[in-house]
Order: structure tokens, then sequence, then C-alpha cells
């Protein structure tokens, strides 16, 4: 009965084996154990059967006479010696017999049955220390990362800033969670553990890796660190405006790389003056101040003086100068003789006088003729004495009474439309520049009969010396009621050019310089000579008469350079690419002006004029110049 148990639990161990491979341990484990269960019962006699364990075959035959080794032992029932012999009623299962007459021979069944057993138990013995052995493998292996996660998969930074994300390894019972933090580059961003630091503005890519390879990123953007305003500080400090003029205003934030170069504009009286697309605006008669406020507070401000437009009188600048009763009378019994084509006067309370002769009556003359341009027409003043005191003045004219007439009135139709749209102009400067630059473009140097030296020679005829140019300037400016003034002098030779009043203040123009025709270019703007104060004038023209009657002309504030900020202080090539740039945007071409003739005769170069030209193209073609020197200043053409 003990060698049945142990083929059965022998068989099973090789069945368990072979379950294994279509089944789960703890299913082999449960088979195992009923068997195991079953044949541990005392219930189980000699006749039990074992079935599915295998099966004999009806032909076996086991000799009667077979000896089974003393320690084996079939059943409690069976006697085992050297010549027990197996009984034909045994069964051995439900399909095997043993047959009376078989003989299991000694050796045969009992080194089958061992043999059985011994591969049983090598079988169970291997298949356990597998199982074994696997369980101890799998136990002593240690648990690898299976990923890598960031608290953040991206980060931004100002240089200087520093941010610590944190790294989360999976599974949280992996044996070595140890980690490698690198960057993608270190002029950017820098990691330590985690902790990422801002270096310079940019973008890098933080990785970190676990031991085994996985890996995890987080994208980092460094900005330049923020810089702040240090200074402001307007184009001018002080403006002065009629009613309804304007000025352009700037600002400019120091340094130039501080984060936020912009300003906010505001005025202490909105009803007197205010700021709107980059100009100051002027609405009513008072003052205000306009200020300029940067990002961090920071201010700068500009005074703002407003006045009245100015009241063109029916003579004139130089008969504003006549403080004298006698001096009016004489001056304007002058004009309305010339006016109405009259050959003399005969009377007025100035004849017969001892302290008036004729030299006083021609000055005043003088005066009537430099203020009043359409009075073209006369060719000859004279007085006659009686007594050695003035009693008559005799005048000659050039041109019939009916003829000039007739001339005025064509120049008057010739011009009316560009007065309109002049007056339709409120900007003081503006609405000059628009008259300065018809006269200029429409009238050529010529010197070719007497018109060429009055106002009709130029505004009809087209063709003027420069006495022609300066009375069309002043005739034009008052019908457009910009108070003006005819100014003689020399520039080598005898010259005429014109004072102005804008913006309430006067300054000196000289439309036969600036005249297009006369450079080597037509496309230049020009405007040399427009707005210059007595410092600037001087460098080339003498004012010869009545300079101690002149109005005063010290401002800079329309000229043309200083208005649009054209004028170069030094050689900076940053100062004067916005120069150049500025001006390429208003002309379409470059315009500047260097403050002084060291700074003039060294850009005056063509390299030096290459890189201001480059500065605005990239890919500079072929450019021209043209130049003045007692101007200091440079246009370049593309």
């Amino acid at each position: 009965m003990k060698k049945l148990l142990l083929i059965s639990l022998c068989i099973a161990i090789v069945l368990s084996v072979f379950f294994a491979c279509n089944n789960s341990e703890d299913e082999i484990s449960n088979m195992i154990s009923e068997i195991l269960s079953e044949l541990s019962d005392p219930d189980i006699s000699e006749h039990s059967e074992i079935s599915g364990i295998s099966e004999i075959s009806e032909t076996s035959e086991t000799s009667e006479t077979s000896e089974i080794s003393e320690s084996s032992e079939i059943s409690e029932s069976s006697e085992i010696s050297e010549s027990s012999e197996i009984s034909e009623t045994s069964e051995i299962s439900e399909t095997s017999e043993i047959s009376e007459t078989s003989e299991i021979s000694e050796t045969s069944e009992i080194s089958e049955t061992s043999e059985i057993s011994e591969a049983s138990e090598i079988s169970e013995t291997s298949e356990i220390s597998k199982i074994s052995e696997s369980s101890a493998s799998e136990e002593s292996k240690p648990v690898q990362p299976k990923s890598v996660t960031l608290s953040k998969s991206s980060v931004s930074l100002t240089v200087g800033e520093t941010e610590t994300v944190s790294a989360t390894v999976s599974p949280s019972d992996a044996a070595d969670k140890s980690l490698t933090w690198t960057t993608s580059n270190s002029k950017v961003a820098t990691v330590s553990n985690g902790k990422i630091t801002a270096v310079s503005a940019g973008s890098a890519t933080i990785t970190v890796s676990t031991v085994n390879g996985k890996k995890a990123s987080v994208n980092v953007t460094v900005k330049a660190k923020s810089i702040e305003p240090a200074s402001v500080t307007t184009s001018i400090s002080s403006v002065k405006l009629t009613v309804k003029g304007s000025y352009p205003i700037f600002a400019e934030v120091s340094p130039k790389n501080a984060e936020d170069t912009s300003v906010v504009w505001s005025t202490s009286d909105n009803k007197v003056a205010y700021v709107s697309n980059g100009k100051i605006v002027a609405k009513s008669v008072g003052s205000a101040v306009i200020t300029a406020t940067a990002s961090n507070g920071l201010t700068s401000s500009v005074s703002v003086t407003v006045i009245p437009k100015p009241t063109v009188s029916e003579y004139g600048y130089y008969y504003s100068t006549l403080s004298k009763d006698v001096d009016r009378e004489i001056y304007q019994a002058i004009y309305n003789c010339l006016k109405n084509c009259e050959p003399e006067i005969k009377e007025g309370s100035f004849f017969g006088r001892s302290d008036i002769d004729f030299s006083y009556i021609f000055r005043i003359y003088e005066f009537v003729s430099l203020d009043n341009s359409e009075l073209f027409h006369t060719n000859k003043v004279t007085g006659l004495l009686r007594d050695g005191l003035l009693s008559e003045i005799k005048f000659e004219y050039l041109i019939e009474p009916s003829e000039y007439q007739q001339m005025v009135s064509q120049i008057d139709a010739k011009i009316a439309s560009v007065i309109e749209e002049a007056n339709n102009i409120d900007d003081e400067y503006e609405r000059a520049l628009l008259i300065y630059n018809y006269i200029k473009e429409n009238v050529s140097y010529v010197n070719y009969d007497n018109n060429s030296y009055n106002i009709y020679g130029a505004l009809i005829n087209g063709k003027s010396v420069c006495e022609g140019y300066s009375e069309a300037l002043t005739y034009m400016f008052k019908k457009a009621g910009i108070p003006a003034l005819t100014v003689t002098g020399k520039v080598q030779v005898n010259h005429s050019w014109n004072m102005a009043e804008i913006n309430g203040s006067w300054y000196y123009l000289d439309l036969t310089f600036d005249d297009s025709t006369q450079t080597q270019n037509p496309d230049g703007v020009y405007l040399n000579y427009f707005c210059h104060d007595l410092a600037a004038i001087s460098v080339d023209h003498k004012v010869i008469n009545y300079l101690d009657i002149l109005p005063n002309a010290s401002e800079t504030q329309d000229n043309f350079f200083f208005r649009n900020r054209l004028i170069a202080n030094s050689c900076d090539e940053t100062e004067l690419a916005r120069i150049a740039l500025t001006s390429y945007n208003l002309f379409g071409h470059v315009v500047l002006q260097l403050k002084s003739d060291e700074d003039f005769n060294t850009i005056l170069n063509n390299q030096n004029l290459y890189k201001i030209a480059k500065s605005v193209k990239s890919k500079v073609p072929t450019f021209s110049y043209v130049y003045n020197e007692a101007t200091n200043s440079i246009e370049l053409f593309f």
C-alpha cells in the first residue's frame, strides 16, 4: 500500500508539472492538495481505484514467481516476500488487471517502479526547484523605474531669477530613484537638483534622467532683466504758439535699452494746450504745462504759451517801427499815392519843416516799398525844395496805371488757390512752409528784364532774381496772415531775403538760396534757410540796411532742422542713423545737419556717407548727395 501511495504521489507530481504549463500556480497548488488529501485518507483499501493515473495493458503478464523487494509493500492485505504471488483478483485500476499468471520479475517491476518513483521525485524536485529559483529570482531582482515626470512642462524666467521643479519617479518602490539633471544651453539656463537658474535671454531645455534612461524635460524661456527708465527728456523745454498752432513733441527715455520706453502725455490745462498725435496743439490764449511720464513715474515737462493770432497791418512791419505821428503821416501819404498811381504829393504837415528833408522822406519811401511788394511799378521818387524846405514829392512810374492794375489782378488770380489752401491751415509754420515751397518750386533764378526784380516776374513769368523771390514771399505771406518783410544786405554781392513772424517769433528766410533749380538734384528738400535765427543767417548773410530796427530773431523753435529733430550733435552712428531714418520717412531721402564744422567735414566723406545711407537701406544702391557748407547740411539721394 505504501508503494501504491508513493507511486500515486509521483504521478501526481508529474501531472502537476504538466498542468503548470496551462494553469496558474494557485490552481496547480489546489490540485496537488486535493490529491494528497485523498491519498492520506485511511479508508483507502487495497481495492481502491486510482483513476486517471495510468493504464496497464490487459496483456501485461506479471509472473507469479516474481519477487518483490522485501521493503516493498503493495497493500496491507498482501503478503510480500521473495516468493509472494499477486492474487488473480487484485485490481490495480478500473482499466488494468493483473493476470493470475503474470509474473512480476523482481528485477523488472522493482526497476520500473523505482524508475518511475525516482523520475517522479526528480521531476517534482526539479520543478519545485525551478519554481523556488524563479520566486527567489523575482524576489531578489531590484524594481526598476518605469517613468519620471516633472511638476512643470515650461518655465518663464527673467535673467537672475531661479525656480525649482520637482521630479517624480514611478513606481514608488523603485530600488534606485537617483536622477541626473542636464541643460541644453548653459549660457541661457543652468540646473542643479531641479533648481533652474536664468543666465541670459534665450531658450533652453532642462532634462532629468533616471538610472535606466527614463527622461522628462521642461522648456525654459529667459527674458532679459527688466531695465527701468533712468530719465525722461523732452525735445523742447518751452514753446510759444499762436491759437490753433501746433508743434512736434518727442520724449526720450534713457537708457535706450529700458524695457519700457513709452511715455504718457498730460496737460495742466486742456483748454489751453494738449498733446495729440505727437504734437502740442494750442487751443486758446493762456499757458499750460505739458508733461511726459515714463512707466516708472519719471517726468519731463514743457511750458506752453499760447498767444493770439497776429494782425497783419495794411501797411507792414516797417510802418510799425515809426513812432512819430509825422513819420506815420508821411508813410500813409506815400502809400496812398503809389497805390492810386498818383504822380505827386502836394499836401501834408511835413512840408515846410526844417527837420524834414528829402533824405528823411526817402527813408520812409523805402519802408513803404519793403512793406508792400505790390507797389513794384514806381521807378523814381524826387523831392522839390522851396527856400530850402521840402514842398513837394514826385513819383515816376514804369508802367501805366491801367496796365499796372491789370497786372496786380492777374497776380492775385494766379495765387488765389494757394492762398486759400494756406488760410485753411491753422498751424502758422505749415502755412508758411506751403507758400515757401510753392514759390521755390515755381520760380527759376533768371535775370531777363525789369520784371525780374518784382513779384510779377516771379509769380506770373516764373523767372526772377533774389529781389523778385523775396518780394513775392512778403506779398503772399501777408495775404495768408503771416507778418513778413523784405531784408536787404550782402552775400558777397547785393542780395535780398526775408523775415517772417511765425508762432510769435521772427525768423530769417532765404528763398533764393533754397531754390532747388540751383542745386544738383531737383528732388531735394532744400530748406537750409527756412527759419534761421540771426546767428545762423549771419554765417553767410550780412544785413546792411536797417538792422537796428529789424525784429529780434533769436529763436530756433521753428527752424526746419530743429523742429524736425534733424540736427546731429556729434558723429555718433546711432544718432546719425536715427536722423537718417526720421528724414527718410518724412521726405523719401536723407536730410541732416551737423552742429559743428568739424563734424560736418568728418561726415562729408564717401565712406561715412555710405554708413549713413546703409542705416536706411540694408542694400545701398549708388547714391548722390548735395551739401551746404554754410549751414552744414547734407541731403542723400538713392
